[in-house]
């Protein structure tokens, strides 16, 4: 279903390999920053954890995740998932900006070392403010952020544009995106910035 963000949640049906594929985009975009598929990575997004508030983190071995709490970011339990991402050298994370530049913040302030070690950072699923760029570089300064844009209809998918910062190109062989102005004028001229408007899947 759609986050309802804009009223009721609407569900969509979607082919059964539509999430191995969208993987496939999600990978590619990961892979700048070295990423390989059987990496591990640190999770920091709204994932499920058993018994969550008496221990905030689990390991996820299927997908090679270290699942960690965005919802439980006190010293004491970011003082555990620095200790324990060390410890299984991962070297990657991923989840809710707000939640890394959190965790940045506290790596910082506790001198923790391994900071200089992440390689790649994957901001998702909410927008990313133009104060936590600075704060993530400055949290993990030999990372790569890489926050890339997805839909829950899975029919359009936005890279990480070079320049400038904070902006997405969308990938044309995922989908189809159509951009309009503010009056609703499609925008046809390239180049140029708008929002989204009615979007169709590409075909297989």
């Amino acid at each position: 279903t759609t986050s309802g963000s804009s009223g009721s949640p609407l569900r969509v049906w979607l082919d059964r390999d539509r999430g191995v594929r969208e993987q496939a985009f999600i990978h590619e975009v990961w892979a700048r920053a070295g990423f390989r598929p059987g990496d591990a990575r640190g999770v920091f997004r709204g994932v499920h954890i058993d018994d969550v508030d008496a221990r905030p983190l689990q390991w996820e071995a299927a997908l090679r995740e270290l699942r960690c709490s965005p919802f439980h970011l006190t010293d004491e339990h970011m003082g555990r998932y620095a200790h324990e991402l060390e410890r299984r050298n991962i070297r990657y994370l991923h989840g809710y900006p707000s939640a890394l530049a959190i965790f940045g913040g506290y790596l910082q302030r506790a001198n923790e070392a391994w900071r200089e070690r992440v390689r790649g950072v994957f901001p998702i699923s909410e927008p990313m403010y133009s104060d936590q760029w600075p704060r993530l570089s400055a949290a993990f300064p030999n990372a790569k952020l890489l926050p890339f844009y997805g839909l829950s209809e899975k029919v359009a998918f936005g890279e990480p544009a070079e320049r400038p910062q904070g902006q997405y190109a969308m990938n044309p062989l995922y989908g189809w995106a159509e951009l309009v102005d503010d009056e609703g004028k499609p925008l046809t001229d390239r180049g140029a910035r708008g929002r989204p408007a009615a979007r169709r899947t590409a075909p297989p």
